[in-house]
């Protein structure tokens, strides 16, 4: 494979690939739209996004101006027909693209990415949006994956960014990679886009508590469930609002006519627009059990004055700070979380004070102009005969 011949980037515009393995809604797929979106008349970058596959459904928020690739990648990393495949019509796409560097997001991206950059020689930078439990199992078949994703990352002397600490130290402790360079760069949003709730009434009757996420285990919804149940056989007056899509809501919808929740538990299913979504809450839940990383629905929250319960999941405590933006709980614990919803539908007060902070603390932290700029200047480090030379990190 033919290499890039190294140009002067001083005066001219970056080229850069995102590959990521599709835009199905996700909260990784969100924050790549959300950069894409605030690049895009930015001079100083190109971007071209590649989608391993194609799914549905996907974000209508925004379209970017340049239609991504498709490569069609099908079936599994294990088939290696495909995964070869797959590889060069990558490697095609970086040298038609003339691109500089390769930004991947979630594991198997960065698997393809990594193989791919090998023989073009450009710089590889791999987005950490999780944790994924496969990379601390001792099943065999998941080390001998854990083994390979660490032989093509140390192999293509990948770049990491962590959005969080927490998701950082374990995904690279469990790859053996604590020797490759990384930084920390939270995630941001577009704060154009969201509105303040109104829904912190003094003396309301009921309160409303919501979610939004895929329906898959690691989620916690079932978590969720159970402790609203608890809560409904103490007498309390409330709502809960569980949106979004995926193959356990069979299981929840269920759950809820099992337990005669109906008329307390609604599942709208996908949510066009997630502003009225946030805004129509009093307290956001995010009950993750597992694999989580700095959920942007949690800053999206927050930014909407909403305090939030969360798990102590990933870097969900790194954003929701314990007692001042909102309260924190154990994972699977229907109980803790129980009693940290009945203390926010007994104490209106501390809602509106955690309402407050959380704003505070989401301008000043997750701004996605801020998180874009520092993301441009890390590729100017890394295009500016930085390859190879020890990063130091923020953390």
């Amino acid at each position: 494979m033919k290499r890039l011949q190294t140009r002067d980037m001083t005066a001219q515009t970056m080229r850069v690939i995102h590959v990521i393995n599709s835009l199905a809604i996700g909260g990784a797929e969100r924050f790549v739209l959300e950069l894409l979106r605030e690049w895009e008349r930015d001079d100083r970058v190109d971007i071209q996004l590649v989608l391993l596959n194609r799914s549905q459904p996907e974000y209508n928020f925004y379209v970017p101006h340049r239609r991504p690739i498709v490569l069609g990648f099908e079936g599994s990393w294990r088939n290696l027909r495909s995964l070869h495949n797959c590889v060069r019509k990558l490697q095609k796409v970086i040298l038609d693209h003339r691109a500089q560097i390769v930004h991947t997001h979630l594991w198997l991206s960065d698997f393809i990415g990594a193989l791919a950059v090998r023989q073009t020689g450009v710089t590889h930078v791999s987005h950490i949006h999780n944790e994924l439990p496969w990379m601390v199992s001792n099943r065999i078949g998941f080390r001998i994956r854990r083994l390979l994703f660490a032989w093509a990352l140390r192999r293509a002397n990948t770049f990491f960014i962590w959005p969080a600490r927490q998701p950082g130290l374990y995904t690279l402790d469990a790859l053996g990679l604590q020797m490759l360079r990384h930084v920390l760069i939270p995630y941001g949003i577009d704060f154009s886009r969201c509105t303040l709730s109104d829904s912190q009434v003094e003396g309301r009757k009921s309160i409303i508590f919501g979610t939004l996420g895929r329906f898959v285990p690691e989620k916690g919804h079932m978590t969720f469930l159970d402790a609203t149940k608890l809560l409904v056989n103490k007498g309390y007056d409330f709502k809960v609002v569980i949106a979004g899509y995926g193959p356990l809501e069979h299981d929840y919808r269920r759950f809820i006519s099992d337990s005669s929740l109906e008329s307390i538990v609604s599942c709208p299913g996908i949510v066009s627009d997630v502003a009225r979504f946030y805004a129509s809450l009093d307290v956001y839940v995010q009950p993750s059990s597992s694999s989580e990383c700095l959920p942007i629905v949690i800053i999206e929250a927050m930014a909407s004055s909403c305090p939030v319960v969360g798990t102590h999941v990933g870097g969900i405590p790194e954003i929701v700070r314990d007692g001042v933006s909102g309260l924190v709980v154990p994972p699977n614990n229907p109980a803790a979380l129980a009693s940290a919803m009945e203390k926010m539908i007994r104490e209106p007060h501390t809602r509106r004070f955690f309402a407050k902070n959380a704003v505070k603390q989401a301008k000043e932290h997750y701004d996605i102009k801020v998180t874009a700029a520092s993301i441009l200047s890390l590729y100017q480090d890394l295009l500016g005969n930085m390859r190879g030379k020890k990063f130091g990190s923020t953390l």
